[in-house]
């Protein structure tokens, strides 16, 4: 990464600080890491259905109050008088609604949604993320050579204090149904704080990629761009390998960049390093949940094994927890 922020004139996050350095570490290395839920369908997502509907009910109530104030002055005192007591009483449901509403956002944690095309390292990439050394590369998402391995929303829990999501990947390989439910939460997650868009180095954007950024763009989404597997690209070509991936493609044309990450989350025998720009990536994520980065802000739940073994035994128990999959 530091490669890349010397010689490159791109947006590329600033490199990480010691004293960040050792905050970041710290907090992945004693955060209790678990995967809360594996949603197929948006409303299963816990809370979100309730929201849903408070969001509507506010919506219908404003709408009634208008049409309420409007024929009020139409009316006669008698008729004005019990008026005013039915409007105050649906101020009173709207208030509340919306006092319920708040306290649904509240106890939600900020999430970091990760999209990519299918088989672009997405699983990988958590890993490395969540995980301090190879040894325990494989201890969080499931990673396979074929693609399309991520069927659902993955929803991992950080430490108490926020959610890296792991979509399925899209493109020939993706389902209709995975596009629709990724979409949704695009469009519904209020708590959704950044995306993350992973790219293939070396291949660069297709027509995929290029319909999703749009898309982003459209709905009004923050994101960023995470280019993976730069030990791909031959050796003293990188830099200019990636400016002409970007200057080439859309994101040379929009209006507001968004930061690049260049990264590398498997283990190789190239000059790159293995884990090459993952606390540059983690310290973005951190900063995007509006977390200060130390350690008297990084706070985490601690991990315990003998926590996450009961974890493991009560997912096994309570269907809830994981959602069937829709047939294709």
């Amino acid at each position: 990464m530091e490669h890349f922020q010397t010689r490159s004139s791109m947006k590329i996050t600033p490199k990480v600080s010691r004293s960040q350095e050792s905050a970041i570490s710290s907090f992945f290395n004693e955060s209790r890491i678990i995967q809360d839920w594996s949603i197929f369908n948006y409303e299963e997502i816990p809370g979100e259905r309730k929201r849903l509907d408070l969001e509507n009910e506010i919506s219908e109530g404003v709408e009634a109050e208008l049409e309420g104030s409007e024929e009020k002055e139409k009316d006669d005192d008698e008729t004005e008088q019990d008026g005013d007591i039915e409007d105050s009483e649906k101020l009173d449901d709207i208030t509340l609604n919306r006092s319920q509403l708040a306290r649904s956002r509240a106890n939600n944690l900020p999430e970091l949604l990760l999209m990519g095309r299918c088989n672009v390292g997405k699983s990988s990439l958590i890993n490395a993320l969540l995980t301090n050394n190879r040894q325990n590369v494989k201890t969080y998402a499931k990673v396979r050579q074929r693609a399309g391995y991520t069927l659902c929303l993955n929803f991992y829990n950080i430490g108490g204090m926020f959610r890296i999501v792991d979509s399925p990947g899209y493109g020939q390989k993706g389902k209709q149904w995975q596009g629709e439910l990724v979409f949704q939460y695009l469009q519904n997650r209020r708590v959704m704080r950044n995306c993350y868009l992973m790219l293939d180095s070396k291949v660069g954007l297709n027509q995929y990629d290029e319909l999703i950024i749009n898309n982003l763009v459209q709905l009004g989404v923050p994101f960023d761009v995470v280019f993976n597997k730069i030990d791909k690209i031959p050796n003293g070509h990188e830099i200019e390998h990636l400016e002409n991936l970007i200057d080439n493609s859309i994101l040379a044309e929009l209006k507001i960049q968004p930061r690049y990450y260049f990264v590398n989350s498997v283990d190789t025998s190239k000059g790159i390093g293995y884990r090459s720009g993952i606390s540059e990536l983690r310290l973005g994520m951190i900063e995007s949940c509006g977390l200060s980065v130390n350690r008297k802000s990084l706070r985490p739940v601690k991990r315990s094994r003998e926590a996450e073994e009961k974890l493991k035994r009560r997912k096994l128990k309570n269907v809830k927890m994981i959602v069937n999959t829709p047939k294709d």
